[in-house]
């Protein structure tokens, strides 16, 4: 039985080209220019909300995901929100209000983090499926 040399310098190497390149490409994605939502009208009207809404549920969706610092919960505040998708603190208020009371967006009262419901990602996801074939 014959054993290959594993040569760790060039592993370790390796690993660690690997781990900076996911680094930067987490930083490419958490840029301006790579924050984007495709607005599935079908979805949106199911779910009775405005495009407004919809970006807002959809932004904190895309922020609580398991990459987030706070797996699973969007920890961005209502200014970063607002700024982000172009709305004023009072009007981001208004529509994490309205998404909690149709069950599409939750609150930690806690800590203030929000996260998307199952309803959200039943409607959307699915959807999103069954229009890209994902």
């Amino acid at each position: 039985m014959a054993f290959n040399r594993v040569n760790l310098g060039s592993q370790a190497q390796r690993i660690e080209e690997g781990r900076q390149a996911a680094q930067q490409k987490r930083k490419r994605l958490q840029t301006e220019e790579a924050r984007y939502t495709l607005i599935l009208h079908s979805a949106r009207k199911k779910l009775g909300i405005s495009i407004h809404e919809y970006c807002l549920a959809d932004s904190v969706h895309k922020l609580s995901s398991t990459h987030s610092p706070v797996p699973g919960w969007c920890f961005a505040s209502k200014e970063q929100l607002g700024q982000s998708l172009g709305f004023s603190r009072q009007s981001i208020h208004g529509m994490i209000k309205r998404l909690r009371e149709v069950g599409l967006v939750e609150l930690q009262p806690e800590t203030g983090y929000l996260r998307s419901t199952q309803k959200w990602r039943d409607t959307v996801e699915v959807t999103k499926a069954l229009v890209f074939g994902d």
